[in-house]
Protein backbone atom coordinates (compact mmCIF):
# COMPACT_ATOMS: atom_id res chain seq x y z
CA UNK A 1 0.00 0.00 0.00
CA UNK A 2 1.29 3.66 -0.87
CA UNK A 3 1.53 6.26 1.04
CA UNK A 4 -0.88 8.34 -1.21
CA UNK A 5 -3.75 5.71 -0.80
CA UNK A 6 -2.71 5.78 2.89
CA UNK A 7 -3.53 9.73 2.69
CA UNK A 8 -6.84 8.90 0.68
CA UNK A 9 -8.19 7.36 3.83
CA UNK A 10 -6.09 9.36 6.68
CA UNK A 11 -7.32 12.51 5.04
CA UNK A 12 -10.95 12.34 5.10
CA UNK A 13 -11.01 10.67 8.99
CA UNK A 14 -8.97 14.08 10.26
CA UNK A 15 -11.80 15.98 8.12
CA UNK A 16 -14.19 13.73 9.51
CA UNK A 17 -13.01 13.85 13.12
CA UNK A 18 -12.79 17.64 13.66
CA UNK A 19 -16.34 18.30 11.61
CA UNK A 20 -17.82 16.56 14.41
CA UNK A 21 -16.40 18.60 17.25
CA UNK A 22 -19.85 19.29 19.21
CA UNK A 23 -20.15 23.02 20.83
CA UNK A 24 -17.22 23.18 23.15
CA UNK A 25 -14.52 25.55 23.55
CA UNK A 26 -12.24 23.67 21.75
CA UNK A 27 -8.65 24.38 22.50
CA UNK A 28 -4.88 22.58 21.57
CA UNK A 29 -2.98 23.86 24.76
CA UNK A 30 0.82 22.46 25.34
CA UNK A 31 1.98 21.79 28.72
CA UNK A 32 4.23 25.02 29.93
CA UNK A 33 6.93 23.13 29.86
CA UNK A 34 7.12 21.96 26.69
CA UNK A 35 5.91 25.11 25.31
CA UNK A 36 9.14 26.35 23.80
CA UNK A 37 9.77 22.82 22.27
CA UNK A 38 6.52 22.22 20.60
CA UNK A 39 7.54 26.36 19.38
CA UNK A 40 10.67 25.55 17.97
CA UNK A 41 9.57 22.61 16.21
CA UNK A 42 6.42 24.19 14.71
CA UNK A 43 8.54 26.93 13.37
CA UNK A 44 10.81 24.05 11.71
CA UNK A 45 7.72 22.20 10.30
CA UNK A 46 6.86 25.50 8.91
CA UNK A 47 10.29 26.55 7.50
CA UNK A 48 10.68 22.84 5.77
CA UNK A 49 7.55 23.72 3.85
CA UNK A 50 10.09 25.87 2.32
CA UNK A 51 11.87 23.17 0.76
CA UNK A 52 8.68 20.83 -0.16
CA UNK A 53 7.18 20.92 -3.81
CA UNK A 54 3.74 23.00 -3.09
CA UNK A 55 2.57 25.78 -4.41
CA UNK A 56 4.44 29.40 -3.77
CA UNK A 57 0.77 30.21 -1.82
CA UNK A 58 1.33 27.43 0.64
CA UNK A 59 4.75 28.27 1.42
CA UNK A 60 3.96 32.21 1.21
CA UNK A 61 1.61 31.61 4.18
CA UNK A 62 4.37 29.71 5.77
CA UNK A 63 7.01 32.26 6.19
CA UNK A 64 4.95 35.24 6.26
CA UNK A 65 2.70 33.57 9.20
CA UNK A 66 5.71 32.95 10.91
CA UNK A 67 7.62 36.54 10.25
CA UNK A 68 4.21 38.32 11.30
CA UNK A 69 4.29 36.52 14.92
CA UNK A 70 7.46 38.21 15.37
CA UNK A 71 5.35 41.72 15.08
CA UNK A 72 3.16 40.68 17.43
CA UNK A 73 1.76 42.40 20.06
CA UNK A 74 0.72 39.28 22.24
CA UNK A 75 3.53 36.84 20.71
CA UNK A 76 2.27 33.85 22.59
CA UNK A 77 -0.92 34.17 21.45
CA UNK A 78 0.51 34.32 17.94
CA UNK A 79 3.20 31.43 18.46
CA UNK A 80 0.38 29.61 19.56
CA UNK A 81 -1.85 30.28 16.25
CA UNK A 82 0.64 29.48 14.22
CA UNK A 83 0.75 25.88 14.69
CA UNK A 84 -2.83 25.99 13.48
CA UNK A 85 -1.59 27.43 10.19
CA UNK A 86 1.46 24.89 9.68
CA UNK A 87 -1.22 22.05 10.89
CA UNK A 88 -3.56 23.62 8.04
CA UNK A 89 -0.93 24.15 5.36
CA UNK A 90 0.08 19.99 6.14
CA UNK A 91 -3.40 19.00 5.96
CA UNK A 92 -3.85 20.75 2.37
CA UNK A 93 -0.29 19.26 0.91
CA UNK A 94 -1.85 15.76 2.21
CA UNK A 95 -5.02 16.64 0.52
CA UNK A 96 -3.27 17.46 -2.74
CA UNK A 97 -0.97 13.48 -2.49
CA UNK A 98 -4.03 11.46 -1.97
CA UNK A 99 -4.43 8.44 -4.65
CA UNK A 100 -7.98 8.99 -4.57
CA UNK A 101 -10.87 11.60 -3.61
CA UNK A 102 -13.30 8.81 -3.25
CA UNK A 103 -13.15 7.95 0.57
CA UNK A 104 -13.08 11.99 1.09
CA UNK A 105 -16.28 12.60 -0.70
CA UNK A 106 -17.85 9.87 0.92
CA UNK A 107 -16.82 10.71 4.06
CA UNK A 108 -18.61 14.76 3.00
CA UNK A 109 -21.62 12.92 2.36
CA UNK A 110 -21.68 10.78 6.00
CA UNK A 111 -21.18 14.18 7.36
CA UNK A 112 -24.70 15.39 5.42
CA UNK A 113 -26.61 12.86 6.33
CA UNK A 114 -25.42 12.55 9.93
CA UNK A 115 -26.03 16.37 10.11
CA UNK A 116 -29.49 16.30 8.51
CA UNK A 117 -30.96 13.34 10.44
CA UNK A 118 -30.17 15.55 13.54
CA UNK A 119 -31.66 18.55 11.76
CA UNK A 120 -34.74 16.71 11.20
CA UNK A 121 -35.15 14.70 14.45
CA UNK A 122 -34.04 18.67 16.43
CA UNK A 123 -37.06 20.16 14.00
CA UNK A 124 -39.36 17.33 15.35
CA UNK A 125 -37.82 18.34 18.77
CA UNK A 126 -37.11 14.26 19.33
CA UNK A 127 -32.75 14.20 19.28
CA UNK A 128 -32.03 12.58 22.43
CA UNK A 129 -27.97 12.63 21.37
CA UNK A 130 -26.85 16.44 22.05
CA UNK A 131 -30.70 18.32 22.36
CA UNK A 132 -31.59 15.37 25.00
CA UNK A 133 -34.92 15.26 23.60
CA UNK A 134 -35.87 18.84 24.87
CA UNK A 135 -38.75 20.42 23.46
CA UNK A 136 -36.57 23.59 22.95
CA UNK A 137 -33.95 23.39 20.36
CA UNK A 138 -30.47 24.39 22.23
CA UNK A 139 -28.52 22.88 19.62
CA UNK A 140 -28.26 22.94 16.22
CA UNK A 141 -26.81 20.11 13.83
CA UNK A 142 -23.87 18.81 14.98
CA UNK A 143 -21.41 22.23 15.59
CA UNK A 144 -24.42 23.53 17.80
CA UNK A 145 -24.74 27.52 17.56
CA UNK A 146 -27.29 27.89 14.28
CA UNK A 147 -25.75 30.22 12.51
CA UNK A 148 -21.95 28.23 13.04
CA UNK A 149 -24.18 25.09 11.79
CA UNK A 150 -25.52 27.32 8.83
CA UNK A 151 -22.00 27.93 8.20
CA UNK A 152 -20.81 24.60 8.10
CA UNK A 153 -23.54 23.60 5.44
CA UNK A 154 -21.90 26.44 3.48
CA UNK A 155 -18.99 24.92 3.54
CA UNK A 156 -19.70 21.43 3.06
CA UNK A 157 -22.12 22.31 -0.09
CA UNK A 158 -19.35 24.44 -1.80
CA UNK A 159 -17.58 21.24 -1.61
CA UNK A 160 -20.31 18.65 -2.78
CA UNK A 161 -21.70 20.55 -5.94
CA UNK A 162 -18.08 19.48 -6.88
CA UNK A 163 -20.12 16.09 -7.86
CA UNK A 164 -23.67 17.31 -8.51
CA UNK A 165 -25.56 20.63 -8.45
CA UNK A 166 -28.42 19.16 -5.99
CA UNK A 167 -26.27 20.09 -3.04
CA UNK A 168 -27.08 23.78 -3.25
CA UNK A 169 -30.34 22.68 -1.39
CA UNK A 170 -27.97 22.46 1.62
CA UNK A 171 -27.76 25.88 2.48
CA UNK A 172 -30.96 26.86 1.48
CA UNK A 173 -32.75 24.10 4.10
CA UNK A 174 -30.35 25.37 6.62
CA UNK A 175 -30.76 29.16 5.88
CA UNK A 176 -34.68 28.33 7.14
CA UNK A 177 -33.43 26.06 9.73
CA UNK A 178 -30.78 27.47 11.37
CA UNK A 179 -32.57 31.03 10.66
CA UNK A 180 -29.79 32.48 8.58
CA UNK A 181 -29.96 34.96 5.88
CA UNK A 182 -26.60 34.65 5.16
CA UNK A 183 -26.68 31.06 3.96
CA UNK A 184 -29.70 31.67 1.75
CA UNK A 185 -27.28 34.71 0.07
CA UNK A 186 -23.97 31.96 -0.03
CA UNK A 187 -26.82 30.16 -2.05
CA UNK A 188 -27.92 32.77 -4.19
CA UNK A 189 -24.11 33.67 -5.61
CA UNK A 190 -23.19 29.82 -6.22
CA UNK A 191 -26.73 29.35 -8.10
CA UNK A 192 -25.54 32.21 -9.89
CA UNK A 193 -22.35 31.51 -10.88
CA UNK A 194 -22.67 27.92 -11.67
CA UNK A 195 -25.50 28.22 -13.72
CA UNK A 196 -25.06 30.83 -16.53
CA UNK A 197 -28.64 30.30 -18.09
CA UNK A 198 -31.48 33.16 -17.66
CA UNK A 199 -33.62 30.93 -15.78
CA UNK A 200 -31.09 29.89 -13.20
CA UNK A 201 -30.04 33.47 -12.89
CA UNK A 202 -34.02 34.78 -12.18
CA UNK A 203 -33.70 31.70 -9.66
CA UNK A 204 -30.66 33.12 -7.79
CA UNK A 205 -32.11 36.64 -7.95
CA UNK A 206 -35.29 35.37 -5.90
CA UNK A 207 -33.15 33.77 -3.57
CA UNK A 208 -31.29 36.95 -2.88
CA UNK A 209 -34.75 39.05 -2.66
CA UNK A 210 -35.45 35.98 -0.03
CA UNK A 211 -31.99 37.05 2.19
CA UNK A 212 -33.62 40.83 2.38
CA UNK A 213 -37.19 39.52 2.96
CA UNK A 214 -36.16 37.11 5.64
CA UNK A 215 -33.64 39.73 6.82
CA UNK A 216 -36.54 42.25 7.50
CA UNK A 217 -39.03 39.71 8.85
CA UNK A 218 -36.73 38.22 11.55
CA UNK A 219 -35.32 42.19 12.03
CA UNK A 220 -32.15 40.59 11.43
CA UNK A 221 -31.09 43.79 9.40
CA UNK A 222 -32.24 46.07 12.19
CA UNK A 223 -30.16 44.01 14.74
CA UNK A 224 -26.83 43.87 12.65
CA UNK A 225 -27.07 47.72 12.12
CA UNK A 226 -27.31 48.47 15.92
CA UNK A 227 -25.24 49.85 17.77
CA UNK A 228 -23.80 47.03 19.51
CA UNK A 229 -23.36 44.28 16.74
CA UNK A 230 -21.66 43.66 13.68
CA UNK A 231 -21.16 46.99 11.55
CA UNK A 232 -20.67 48.84 14.95
CA UNK A 233 -17.82 45.76 15.39
CA UNK A 234 -16.31 46.41 12.00
CA UNK A 235 -16.23 49.61 12.65
CA UNK A 236 -14.34 49.54 15.67
CA UNK A 237 -12.30 46.73 14.57
CA UNK A 238 -11.21 49.09 11.49
CA UNK A 239 -10.21 52.21 14.18
CA UNK A 240 -8.25 49.39 16.06
CA UNK A 241 -6.10 48.13 13.35
CA UNK A 242 -5.50 51.96 12.21
CA UNK A 243 -3.27 51.81 15.64
CA UNK A 244 -0.85 49.45 14.10
CA UNK A 245 -2.03 49.30 10.47
CA UNK A 246 1.72 48.28 9.18
CA UNK A 247 2.23 45.06 11.07
CA UNK A 248 -1.57 44.54 12.89
CA UNK A 249 -2.25 43.17 16.45
CA UNK A 250 -0.69 39.63 15.29
CA UNK A 251 -2.22 36.57 14.27
CA UNK A 252 -4.63 35.05 17.06
CA UNK A 253 -4.93 38.18 19.06
CA UNK A 254 -8.31 38.81 18.21
CA UNK A 255 -10.14 37.25 21.08
CA UNK A 256 -7.75 38.72 23.58
CA UNK A 257 -7.38 42.73 21.64
CA UNK A 258 -10.91 43.46 20.37
CA UNK A 259 -13.03 42.58 23.54
CA UNK A 260 -10.81 44.94 25.60
CA UNK A 261 -10.34 48.23 23.03
CA UNK A 262 -13.82 47.89 21.87
CA UNK A 263 -15.51 48.80 24.69
CA UNK A 264 -18.49 46.61 23.02
CA UNK A 265 -20.71 44.39 26.26
CA UNK A 266 -23.22 43.24 23.95
CA UNK A 267 -21.71 39.77 23.04
CA UNK A 268 -18.21 38.03 23.73
CA UNK A 269 -15.87 39.43 20.39
CA UNK A 270 -14.23 36.01 20.10
CA UNK A 271 -14.21 36.64 16.45
CA UNK A 272 -15.55 39.95 14.25
CA UNK A 273 -18.07 37.96 11.95
CA UNK A 274 -16.50 38.59 8.94
CA UNK A 275 -12.78 36.42 8.14
CA UNK A 276 -11.27 39.39 5.78
CA UNK A 277 -11.47 41.76 8.08
CA UNK A 278 -10.68 39.89 11.04
CA UNK A 279 -7.05 38.77 8.73
CA UNK A 280 -6.65 41.96 8.37
CA UNK A 281 -6.45 42.58 12.04
CA UNK A 282 -4.31 40.54 12.76
CA UNK A 283 -1.77 40.80 10.22
CA UNK A 284 -1.99 44.49 9.18
CA UNK A 285 -2.85 46.17 5.87
CA UNK A 286 0.64 45.38 3.72
CA UNK A 287 0.41 41.53 4.05
CA UNK A 288 -3.59 41.69 3.88
CA UNK A 289 -3.68 43.33 0.74
CA UNK A 290 -0.89 41.22 -0.59
CA UNK A 291 -2.83 37.97 0.44
CA UNK A 292 -5.66 39.53 -1.54
CA UNK A 293 -3.95 39.76 -4.43
CA UNK A 294 -3.06 36.02 -4.52
CA UNK A 295 -6.75 35.37 -3.86
CA UNK A 296 -7.84 37.44 -6.89
CA UNK A 297 -5.34 36.17 -8.99
CA UNK A 298 -6.47 32.42 -8.18
CA UNK A 299 -9.92 33.81 -8.63
CA UNK A 300 -9.07 35.47 -12.16
CA UNK A 301 -7.13 32.10 -12.61
CA UNK A 302 -10.13 29.92 -12.29
CA UNK A 303 -12.33 32.07 -14.28
CA UNK A 304 -10.03 31.77 -17.44
CA UNK A 305 -10.26 28.18 -16.99
CA UNK A 306 -13.97 28.09 -16.87
CA UNK A 307 -13.52 29.93 -20.24
CA UNK A 308 -11.48 26.35 -21.56
CA UNK A 309 -12.43 23.76 -19.19
CA UNK A 310 -15.53 22.94 -17.48
CA UNK A 311 -14.66 24.78 -13.87
CA UNK A 312 -17.99 25.99 -12.98
CA UNK A 313 -18.03 24.36 -9.54
CA UNK A 314 -14.60 25.40 -8.69
CA UNK A 315 -16.21 28.82 -9.70
CA UNK A 316 -19.06 28.47 -7.51
CA UNK A 317 -17.71 26.61 -4.50
CA UNK A 318 -14.90 29.69 -4.02
CA UNK A 319 -17.42 32.18 -4.21
CA UNK A 320 -19.73 30.58 -2.02
CA UNK A 321 -17.25 30.26 0.87
CA UNK A 322 -15.93 33.65 -0.05
CA UNK A 323 -19.05 35.02 0.82
CA UNK A 324 -19.83 32.74 3.73
CA UNK A 325 -16.83 34.98 5.11
CA UNK A 326 -17.91 37.92 5.05
CA UNK A 327 -20.10 37.88 7.61
CA UNK A 328 -19.58 34.35 9.38
CA UNK A 329 -16.20 33.24 10.47
CA UNK A 330 -15.84 29.66 8.65
CA UNK A 331 -11.83 29.80 9.09
CA UNK A 332 -12.19 30.36 12.73
CA UNK A 333 -14.36 27.15 13.25
CA UNK A 334 -12.47 23.73 13.82
CA UNK A 335 -15.85 22.09 12.35
CA UNK A 336 -15.08 23.50 8.83
CA UNK A 337 -11.36 25.03 8.43
CA UNK A 338 -10.36 21.65 7.10
CA UNK A 339 -13.49 21.67 4.55
CA UNK A 340 -12.40 24.69 3.27
CA UNK A 341 -8.60 23.43 2.82
CA UNK A 342 -10.27 20.26 0.96
CA UNK A 343 -11.69 22.53 -1.40
CA UNK A 344 -8.42 24.40 -2.16
CA UNK A 345 -6.48 21.54 -2.42
CA UNK A 346 -9.16 20.09 -4.84
CA UNK A 347 -9.24 23.56 -6.77
CA UNK A 348 -5.40 23.28 -6.87
CA UNK A 349 -5.47 19.55 -8.50
CA UNK A 350 -8.16 20.45 -10.97
CA UNK A 351 -6.82 23.58 -12.18
CA UNK A 352 -3.11 21.89 -12.99
CA UNK A 353 -5.52 19.35 -14.76
CA UNK A 354 -4.66 17.10 -12.65
CA UNK A 355 -6.68 13.65 -13.02
CA UNK A 356 -8.73 12.80 -9.64
CA UNK A 357 -9.61 9.70 -8.80
CA UNK A 358 -12.47 9.16 -7.23
CA UNK A 359 -13.16 5.59 -6.53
Amino acid sequence: MTYKKILSYVIPLFAGFFACVPFIDFRLVAPPQWWPMVLTLTGLAGMYILFLNVTFVVKGVALLGLISCFFSKVPHLSFNAYFSVVACCYFYIGATHMESWGPTFKMLKALLLLNGGLIIAQFFTHDQMLNFGLDKISTFGVVGQHMQEASFLVVLSALLIQIHPAFFIIPIIAAFFCNSTWALCCAAVGVWVYFPSKKWRIIATCLAVGVVIMGAVTHKFEANLAEANRLHAWKRSVEILNEYPWTGWGPGTFKVIFPLKSEINSIPWKTLHNCWLQLAFEVGYPMFLMLCFIVIVVYVYIIYQQKKYDRKGLLAGVSMVACNMLVHFPTRMIQSVLLIMLLLAYCDLTLRRRKIKMT
